[in-house]
C-alpha cells in the first residue's frame, strides 16, 4: 500500500486485466496485492513523499540495502547486479524496467 503525502507518484501494476498506470497525488492511497508485479517513479521535478506498508522481507531488504538520500546519478550495472542479488536473498524478484 502506498499513501502519498506530498507530490505526485506514478505507480504501475500488472493486474489480471493487464497493465495499469496510476497517477497518485497527495492524499491518495494505492493498494498492491501480494506478489503483484508493480513499480513506481517520480516523473516530476518536485520531490514526492509517501509512506508504504510492506511485508517483513521487503522491510528487512530496505533496511539493509536502502539509502537515506536519493542517488545523484543512475545506478551502474554493478550496483543493479548487487541490488538484484540482495533482493533475491530476501525472496524479492526485481524485474527489468
Amino acid at each position: 500500500m502506498f499513501r502519498i503525502l506530498e507530490g505526485r507518484l506514478t505507480i504501475w501494476r500488472l493486474t489480471d486485466n493487464g497493465p495499469e498506470e496510476i497517477e497518485a497525488g497527495a492524499g491518495d492511497i494505492v493498494t498492491i496485492a501480494p506478489f503483484m508485479v508493480h513499480g513506481y517513479a517520480n516523473r516530476g521535478s518536485v520531490p514526492v513523499v509517501f509512506s508504504a506498508v510492506v511485508d517483513r522481507d521487503m522491510a528487512e531488504f530496505i533496511e539493509a540495502e536502502g539509502a537515506s538520500e536519493p542517488p545523484q546519478t543512475s545506478p551502474s550495472a554493478e550496483t543493479i547486479a548487487r541490488m538484484t542479488a540482495a533482493a533475491n536473498a530476501y525472496g524479492i524478484t526485481i524485474l527489468a524496467a
